[in-house]
């Protein structure tokens, strides 16, 4: 298998966390919340004005002056499919998780109901077209980390249980609150 490259994902399903998790030395920081932030120049193919604005030898370039990139363009990635790794995301209850925390750092958007069904059309299309996935539902289970399929540290293992004490509370009211019929289901 060849060395993973690029991190492909749907904003909000962290990609930051398992870019962090493939190369430890583009981490900055963990937010009160649980939200990975990485060094700028690692994110540029995550905004949608520079993935339009960059041709693809430039995108190219980028790519490999860098040991791995968080990305969202995912035409791009397609062109490098045998070293992007795609993060899914198959249980409905952990996708709206994801989707309703993204909505809560991005209120710009309409609703969490529309960016629930984007990904969705996005996750039954994409991923299957490229061979190296990762199944984040499966991000609370035990050996995660160990089937990530990378080099582990002691600062990657920091790193991953940190987020998961921030983002399993959160993600274990939300079940619970939909499972006492509180919240909506999109």
């Amino acid at each position: 298998m060849s060395q993973t490259k690029i991190i492909l994902f749907y904003g909000g399903f962290a990609g930051d966390l398992i870019t962090a998790l493939h190369d430890i030395d583009c981490f900055v920081a963990i937010n009160q919340n649980g939200k990975v932030d990485l060094h700028e120049e690692k994110i540029l193919l995550q905004d949608e004005k520079t993935q339009t604005i960059m041709t693809s030898d430039q995108k190219t370039d980028y790519m490999d002056r860098h040991k791995v990139i968080s990305c969202c363009d995912t035409k791009f990635a397609f062109k490098h499919k045998d070293i992007t790794k795609v993060i899914t995301c198959y249980d409905k209850d952990m996708a709206r998780f994801y989707c309703e925390r993204y909505f809560h750092y991005h209120p710009q958007l309409k609703t969490e109901v529309d960016y629930y069904e984007k990904f969705q059309e996005w996750q039954n299309f994409w991923p299957n077209k490229f061979p190296n996935t990762v199944d984040i539902s499966k991000i609370f289970h035990a050996n995660f980390l160990e089937d990530l399929g990378v080099e582990i540290s002691d600062s990657k293992i920091k790193l991953f249980d940190q987020w998961k004490e921030f983002n399993q509370s959160t993600f274990s009211s939300h079940k619970e609150s939909f499972d006492q019929g509180y919240g909506r289901r999109v």
